[in-house]
Parts: structure tokens; C-alpha cells; sequence
């Protein structure tokens, strides 16, 4: 796709991105069952939130990935007309 340098850093990013928030996400849903086995109404809210702020980078990465990726995709897409 030849990015330049710039758009492989946006793309790095944002896989680094779903990365570190799904390694946080395992890392406080870890802490919080060996903290409190049992169920509870703080620690579920506090694993919801984290689970939800992997889906923001997952969102946001695929919006990195759109701007970054779809047009060079359409006109290779065009070039085979």
C-alpha cells in the first residue's frame, strides 16, 4: 500500500493502542477477582468500564484504519475497471 511514514505511525498507534487497553483490561479484571472473588456490584462496574474503554480503541483504531487504509482501496479498487 506504500504508507508513508506518518500513516504508519497513525496505524502503529492505533494497534498499540487496542493493545495496551486490552492488556489493561486483563490486568484489572485479574486484580479485581483475586481482590474480590465474590460477585459485586463495584467490581462488576469497574470490568464493564475497562471492557468499554477497549471498545473505544478498537473503534478508534478502526477509524484510524478507514482514514488511513479506504482510500488507497478504492483506487486500487477503480484501477481494475
Amino acid at each position: 500500500m506504500r504508507l508513508d511514514a506518518c500513516e504508519w505511525a497513525l496505524a502503529l498507534g492505533a494497534v498499540g493502542l487496542v493493545g495496551a487497553a486490552e492488556a489493561l483490561n486483563s490486568a484489572i479484571e485479574a486484580l479485581a477477582d483475586a481482590l474480590h472473588p465474590d460477585e459485586h456490584p463495584g467490581i462488576g462496574r469497574a470490568k464493564d468500564l475497562a471492557a468499554g474503554a477497549v471498545l473505544l480503541a478498537i473503534l478508534v483504531a478502526a477509524a484510524v484504519g478507514a482514514l488511513v487504509f479506504l482510500p488507497r482501496i478504492v483506487s486500487w479498487l477503480r484501477s481494475l475497471r
